[in-house]
């Protein structure tokens, strides 16, 4: 590994030390997430839940930032960044009361309605996220920033899943709910601080009058960058909503690899392992040589796809882990270099509406690949699952070969 791989990010963060404390600042927030989820998927794993209702928890969990995404170009030029901030974190924080009332009740709706206000409130920041980092670093620091955002989001959610895991070892659901609610006050706090401290960094805010990008317009590279996270989720998308069905369908034996916690639990945790790993492992490479790869994505479907099936097909519980650990290196040098090519190929003026757009894209893929999934499964199985997966993303790989010949052709 070269110096300037592992200088990098240290350095992005030695020159930019509010960039740190605003990192820091969403990761209580999403950890206070994550808690959420960990208190849902363990009340319906204990409920012996099947495929359908594991599906139905990721789509719902989805949906309302896809909405929140889509109607974007009617309210972002009303808020700034920092504005955005506060608001998206009190509306999840207050939203924890309904959750608390659902766990408390048994009521599956009302216990998803906190990952559904997470839900809005992360379509509704989806594009000031890319516009702070557009509009506050340099073009030269972009590979850095998309490393260090890659790995602090999935450092984050490892954070989260270890944490709440064992919080739920030695308290019950309830609390650690009230819990979740301290970390999101405690972010709220961070933020307004913070903002206090370096209003201008936070000042921005979409331009009204940006025209909507016409993808059809868009140049080649531009048109790569874009598509590579909505065809990422399309076959992500039934992966992360079943892989905990698959596992849980296993009744893994926790005392043959010292195992203390529910297989579900562990897979999440392995999951974040994995995803966290990705950026570390593409950080040595450039960012900008893989955006411009034209197989980097229909290779690295296929590699996931292939993970996954082995799986589910594997009656061995480490070797499930460990596959899991090394799908989610795969998935996520995928996102990180998704995320690179969008700050790397447009502009601080399109950036705001390209991510909002990308990010329906992307969720819209996801839930209604999600949804045909789920079906596919309980009319089928598994196996027509995955060779629909595999076969589409050996059909996309064909797709992008006759592609390139036709353009060197030309």
């Amino acid at each position: 590994m070269s110096t300037d791989a592992i200088s990098g990010p240290f350095a992005l963060l030695a020159r930019h030390p509010s960039y740190l404390t605003l990192t820091a600042a969403q990761t209580l927030s999403l950890v206070g997430s994550v808690f959420t989820g960990l208190v849902i998927y363990k009340t319906v794993s204990e409920a012996d839940a099947g495929a359908p209702i594991y599906a139905l928890i990721y789509v719902l969990g989805l949906l309302p930032g896809l909405l929140a995404a889509q109607a974007a170009r009617f309210y972002r030029h009303l808020f700034n960044i920092g504005s955005a901030l506060r608001g998206s974190t009190l509306v999840a924080t207050a939203a924890l009361l309904v959750t608390w009332i659902g766990y408390d009740q048994g009521n599956l709706f009302l216990l998803l309605f906190s990952e559904m206000a997470v839900s809005a409130a992360t379509g509704f920041l989806a594009g000031y996220q890319s516009l702070y980092d557009r509009k506050n670093f340099h073009e030269d620091e972009l590979e850095a920033l998309a490393s260090v955002d890659t790995i602090a989001f999935s450092a984050q959610t490892l954070l989260g899943l270890v944490g709440g895991t064992v919080l739920l070892s030695v308290v019950d659901p309830e609390r650690l709910l009230l819990i979740d609610a301290l970390t999101f006050a405690v972010a709220y706090v961070a933020f307004c601080l913070l903002i206090r401290r370096g209003p201008a960094r936070f000042a921005h805010r979409p331009e009204r009058d940006a025209p909507e990008p016409v993808l059809g317009d868009l140049a080649p590279l531009q048109r790569r960058a874009f598509w590579i996270g909505p065809i990422l989720a399309a076959f992500g998308g039934p992966l992360m909503s079943l892989g905990p069905a698959i596992i849980d369908a296993k009744d893994f034996d926790g005392s043959d690899i010292g195992m203390a916690f529910s297989p579900v639990l562990v897979f999440l945790v392995v999951r974040a392992f994995g995803q966290i790993t990705g950026p570390i492992v593409a950080r040595p490479l450039s960012l900008d040589r893989l955006a411009r790869l034209p197989l980097l994505l229909p290779g690295c479907l296929l590699a996931y796809c292939g993970l996954y099936f082995a799986i589910w097909a594997t009656a061995s519980a480490s070797l499930a882990y460990g596959l899991t650990f090394a799908a989610h290196v795969v998935s996520n040098i995928l996102f990180m270099v998704a995320y690179y090519a969008q700050l790397r190929f447009f502009s601080a003026e399109e950036i705001s509406a390209i991510s909002s757009k990308s990010y329906v894209y992307g969720t819209l893929a996801a839930t209604s690949a999600s949804l045909l999934a789920s079906g596919v499964v309980a009319l089928t199985g598994y196996l027509a699952l995955f060779l629909l997966l595999i076969a589409g993303a050996a059909g996309l790989a064909a797709v992008v070969i006759g592609t390139e010949r036709l353009r060197k052709g030309m």
